[in-house]
């Protein structure tokens, strides 16, 4: 990997860095304060280099991050895995459409930890005016759900399927995932009565 594209990569996840920063409405000085107690405080000039790109956070200071934004670190390890594989992130202002051949490039893999994981870190960090674009929104959820669903977390897809039944019209392409997700998971928690209703509103649609 050449030395332009490792500064790339590092710019594509200070990008990240500094979004969820921003969502959550901490300054540099803020940040720099509330991990003044880790073994490695992020100061706030190196917090800016890493923020544009031109520091990598080792990981005591990744950590410490995580903790502050609330972050799980595993979260933050799958995208910053994913920003030195593709170079490209949707935080950094990239196509969704990249995020998504790399969550099919985990499915074909098996991996669906990292599946949830990566829709779950991407979800958090959009831009609100992405968020406004529901299809993004919901496309991803759906990855999520299927990803909770291999895992056998039937508990949190339900919940997840109903928040998209909520929110999608029933002639929606979202509706109907979500539908049979809540048909599935529904089953798999043997609440067999209400599996039986999602499967009558299943031969409506």
């Amino acid at each position: 990997m050449g030395e332009h594209k490792i500064v790339r990569e590092n710019r594509h996840f200070g990008r990240y860095l500094r979004r969820i920063r921003e969502n959550r409405k901490l300054s540099l000085d803020a940040v720099e304060e509330m991990t003044m107690g880790y073994p490695e405080p992020v100061t706030k000039s190196h917090l800016s280099r890493i923020e544009n790109g031109r520091a990598v956070p080792t990981f005591p200071r990744m950590f410490a991050l995580c903790q502050v934004y609330g972050v799980p670190i595993s979260s933050m390890a799958e995208r910053f895995e994913t920003d030195l594989r593709r170079g490209e992130t949707v935080a950094g202002g990239t196509e969704p459409d990249l995020i998504v051949e790399r969550l099919r490039e985990l499915r074909k893999a098996g991996q669906h930890d990292s599946i949830l994981r990566l829709a779950t870190s991407t979800l958090e960090v959009l831009p609100e005016e992405t968020k406004r674009e529901s299809d993004l929104v919901f496309k991803l959820t759906i990855w999520q759900i299927l990803a909770m669903i291999k895992l056998g977390h039937y508990e949190s897809a339900k919940v997840k399927s109903e928040e998209v039944l909520s929110r999608t019209s029933s002639d929606s392409e979202y509706h109907l995932r979500a539908l049979m997700a809540f048909v599935n998971t529904s089953y798999h928690l043997k609440r067999f009565t209400v599996a039986l209703m999602g499967l009558k509103r299943l031969d409506q649609l």
